[in-house]
């Protein structure tokens, strides 16, 4: 038998090989799990019900209580997240504003086991792929160790797909906000905190439920007011004040530096980013602004 857990923020995974094996899990208090195989079949029983998973187009959510497996040889894979994070997430897709008072939880709970069968929904069929190959980027080290997975958003992406797993209907087309010429409330109360906590992680998600709307929508209100998506305008904003602190340096403080304060942890990607946005680099814009300061420095670096 081999076992390999991990944790990415609040979610966390465990994959498994074994012989057949037949066992009982307690509930766990708050929490959600998704529950598929790779390889072999698994009959599972829980709250009086019982589902039969087969590779690749099947998988369970259980909610938090007792259920009992019997398996064949298997390779499974299990994620565990909170059942709050995970309403969270489905509130923010479907633009519903956290109200403080549990309702939200109320919500988008669910009290039984669900059996998703790809082969009855399409939607959740494609979904279902799309997460485990997202899953795949775990198995990568190298984007571990260079903070791949922030860069990438991970936690949220995945957690994104549990959401719309548990919940297709959040794929549903909304509404999009009528078109004006006037003031946006929403948008500029939006665009105004970012401007002060653009340095911190910042995820789609978390923008949408700070507005009280979807992503859509949110996207939609970005597109039609600054001409590119939430988080594109994110990353210009960090780069812009990248780029201010830059040009004021007195050489003290080192790229890198300047760059973490801003929001970017990868050396590399910043750099990428900034001779896109300014056809310079950081360390070039940096070498300018002390030349300007000390006209008699010559070549500095």
């Amino acid at each position: 038998m081999r076992n390999v857990v991990l944790r990415l923020g609040g979610l966390s995974f465990a994959g498994s090989a074994h012989s057949p094996l037949r066992l009982e899990l307690a509930p766990l208090p708050g929490v959600v799990t998704l529950g598929f195989t790779e390889l072999g079949v698994v009959e599972l029983s829980a709250d009086g019900r019982r589902v039969r998973l087969t590779p690749g187009s099947t998988a369970v959510f259980i909610p938090s209580c007792e259920f009992q497996c019997e398996s064949e040889p298997i390779v499974s894979v299990m994620i565990h997240d909170s059942a709050r994070e995970l309403a969270s997430m489905a509130a923010a897709i479907a633009g519903c504003p956290e109200d403080g008072d549990g309702a939200l939880s109320s919500r988008y709970r669910f009290t039984h086991p669900v059996l998703l069968d790809g082969q009855e929904d399409p939607r959740r069929a494609a979904l279902f792929t799309s997460l485990r190959r997202a899953l795949r980027l775990l198995d990568q080290p190298a984007l571990q160790a260079t903070n791949g997975f922030e860069a990438l958003q991970l936690e949220d992406l995945l957690r994104r797909h549990l959401a719309l797993l548990l919940w297709p209907s959040l794929l549903t087309p909304q509404p999009q906000p009528q078109a004006g010429g006037g003031r946006d409330p929403i948008l500029e109360e939006l665009l105004e905190w970012i401007e002060a906590h653009h340095h911190q992680p910042i995820t789609l998600s978390q923008l949408a439920r700070r507005s009280g709307d979807s992503v859509r929508n949110l996207q939609y209100r970005f597109q039609r007011r600054v001409g590119c998506s939430p988080m594109q305008w994110l990353r210009r904003r960090r780069l812009e004040a990248a780029h201010a602190d830059l040009q004021r340096s007195s050489g003290e403080e080192s790229v890198a530096a300047i760059a973490r304060r801003h929001g970017f942890h990868h050396l590399s990607g910043f750099a990428a980013s900034f001779r896109r946005e300014y056809g310079l680099l950081p360390s070039q814009v940096r070498r300018g602004a002390r030349r300007e300061e000390d006209p008699h420095s010559g070549q500095a670096c």
